[in-house]
């Protein structure tokens, strides 16, 4: 496997809300820390696997199953804290 995209790989796991799309950004994180580089970088290695000549098929698939299932988590987690608000009304 690339060195770099093990690194990434690894990353996901360590650092999960340094890879949240912006839709599911936690405000409360600061800015330089809300996943914008790593979203980008990931984003254009499965957007454009073509570029990423040297990077397997294989491997790039692992990236896109961890990468959209911490998405689907982030996004269940942000339906769940909305529908567990209480309105003030």
């Amino acid at each position: 496997m690339n060195k770099g995209l093990e690194l990434i790989l690894l990353r996901l796991d360590s650092h999960p809300e340094e890879f949240k799309s912006r839709e599911n950004i936690d405000d409360k994180l600061p800015r330089n820390n809300r996943g914008y580089k790593w979203r980008s970088v990931v984003k254009q290695m499965l957007d454009h696997p073509h570029k990423y000549p040297f990077i397997d098929s294989a491997d790039l698939e692992k990236l896109s199953k961890k990468y959209w299932a911490l998405q689907e988590k982030t996004f269940n987690h942000l339906i769940m804290d909305m529908l567990l608000q209480v309105d003030d009304d």
